[in-house]
């Protein structure tokens, strides 16, 4: 079967790159046009959400795609829980299972067993008299091998999970066939219909949950997103609270 993502996108492997979310950036600076999917097998300067080191050891998954955006800014936002899914599908795809006890961190962490395994990161730029981006990038991160011990969300891999050693060249091209299977419905349906797949399996729905927000702490029941994902929750004095940004955090699952 032809893989349908291949002609769409130009593809840069690399041994190893300071991260592949730099990398692209670099190329948006030397004014390339097109997509691109910019995939190394290690990151010496891996970084996350807010710039702190990310993980990111020799056998783990590391990858970015720089895309010409067609979406508002509004929108592109959806697109942590669009690849969150297309995650999810190429870990099941690569594993031949039908089922991984796998989970959605709201916005961007995706779970493993109650476990961080992986992240998605998003990039843009624009300007105020542009609602289009003039680049975008999504980043993921995914513990193949080698996770981080003792962090403050308990991490894990695949291979600790008793996967074996997966090779992370065979899951790129599972997860650009469900990330392009993913993307395509998100542009003809919208995003309604992977947004209540997202929340099937998003983490302590309806639980309590406490949210680091403009430098307050908010604790309050997680009551699901909206329809560009903010996080929807209910405060313990009962008013409702809209976060469009921010950190959950909670007790992780035993």
């Amino acid at each position: 079967m032809t893989k349908h993502w291949v002609h769409k996108y130009n593809l840069l492997m690399y041994d190893h790159v300071d991260s592949t979310n730099a990398a692209a950036l670099r190329l948006v600076q030397n004014g390339v046009k097109g997509n691109y999917i910019i995939f190394s097998k290690q990151q010496t300067e891996g970084k996350s959400r807010y710039g702190s080191e990310w993980f990111s050891p020799k056998g783990n998954f590391f990858l970015s795609l720089l895309l010409e955006p067609t979406f508002t800014i509004q929108s592109g936002a959806e697109l942590s829980f669009v690849t969150s899914l297309a995650i999810r599908d190429a870990l099941i795809s690569v594993l031949g299972l039908n089922y991984l006890d796998i989970n959605f961190k709201w916005p961007n962490t995706i779970l493993l067993n109650g476990k961080k395994i992986g992240a998605v990161l998003l990039e843009s730029s624009s300007t105020p008299q542009k609602n289009i981006p003039n680049w975008f990038i999504i980043g993921i991160s995914i513990n193949l091998i080698h996770y981080q011990e003792g962090s403050e969300f308990p991490s894990t891999s695949l291979k600790n999970e008793g996967f074996g050693e997966i090779p992370s060249e065979l899951l790129l091209s599972a997860f650009m066939e469900s990330f392009a299977n993913r993307y395509n419905v998100w542009r003809n349906r919208g995003f309604a219909v992977l947004k209540l797949e997202w929340l099937k399996s998003a983490f302590n729905l309806n639980k309590t949950i406490n949210v680091l927000f403009k430098g307050q702490k908010l604790t309050g029941t997680f009551e699901g997103i909206d329809d560009v994902g903010s996080l929807l929750m209910r405060l313990e004095d009962g008013n409702f609270q809209k976060v469009i940004a921010g950190d959950v955090f909670f007790e992780p699952r035993s």
